[in-house]
């Protein structure tokens, strides 16, 4: 795939993860919070439109833009087609509750929903019997546990740079935090482990570096390593120093520095998601 349609899959986890991060951890449901769910919801109804469209052009001989035959059949026969249907009702259903009076609750659901039926766009729907059901569970999961994590950034990122001076409610927030950033964290661990069993087997493990798969891969890894330790830096060393000094300097810094960390693990995912496994 060429690179706008890895930049198309990134900006798709990039805008889910902003959806789901402010509407899990926005430290209260705001008119502001509503706006922005809708935006982010809103966006991903085009980007998902988009990609099925450019998806349609790839596989159709006509020279026309709209090939509605072509679209028409990956919508209805494709496992791809019917998730991006999923996908746009679920986030019409964002929009909609975030417009009206509906508790958070309601488009939580849904955006999980939303983000879900990102997993059979890549690599989660390859394998086949029960063994696929669990794959896609599998990277359901992960998909879930990942764009949540960078969806807190952003929401406690964007949450610092409103606060001019010192945030007691931020720095409670991140504490907070804390134990559903660990719950994150097991569960890319234990779905990563798995999903990469399941795509490129364990006895393609020791020759992962000798592919353009594995290298991207393995450097997945270590970008996640370095968020592992931007957060334990955070939760150790400066949410300390939050709740007692009124600076709030080093908590931006820290936060935008892992945000950026999680938007290079995404681009990886977006590109890993167009590469065959064995090559």
């Amino acid at each position: 795939m060429e690179p706008a349609g890895i930049a198309l899959r990134l900006l798709v986890y990039i805008d889910g993860a902003l959806m789901l991060g402010i509407l899990l951890f926005a430290m209260s449901w705001t008119r502001q919070v509503r706006l922005a769910t809708v935006v982010f919801a809103a966006v991903g109804i085009v980007l998902t439109t988009v990609t099925m469209l450019r998806l349609a052009a790839s596989f159709s001989d006509s020279t026309a833009f709209l090939d509605i035959p072509t679209l028409q059949m990956l919508l209805t026969e494709t496992a791809m087609g019917w998730a991006a249907i999923a996908r746009i009702t679920a986030l019409l259903a964002v929009v909609t509750l975030a417009l009206t009076s509906a508790k958070r609750f309601y488009p939580i659901l849904f955006a999980i929903m939303a983000v879900v039926s990102l997993s059979w766009n890549g690599h989660g729907a390859m394998t086949d019997n029960a063994l696929g059901w669990l794959h896609l569970a599998g990277n359901a999961l992960h998909l879930l546990a990942g764009l949540g994590w960078i969806g807190a950034l952003a929401a406690f990122l964007w949450a610092a740079a409103l606060s001019k001076e010192s945030s007691h409610d931020l720095a409670v927030s991140l504490e907070r935090f804390a134990g559903v950033g660990t719950v994150f964290v097991a569960v890319l661990l234990a779905t990563g482990i798995a999903n990469t069993l399941f795509i490129v087997g364990a006895n393609a493990l020791p020759t992962l570096l000798e592919t353009t798969y594995g290298r991207l891969l393995l450097t997945k890894i270590g970008l996640f390593a370095a968020m592992l330790a931007a957060a334990a830096a955070n939760r150790l060393w400066l949410t300390p120093r939050l709740i007692a000094s009124p600076s709030l300097a080093a908590v931006r810094t820290s936060l935008g520095a892992e945000l950026l960390l999680g938007i290079a693990v995404l681009a990886i995912v977006a590109w890993l998601g167009t590469l065959d496994p064995s090559q």
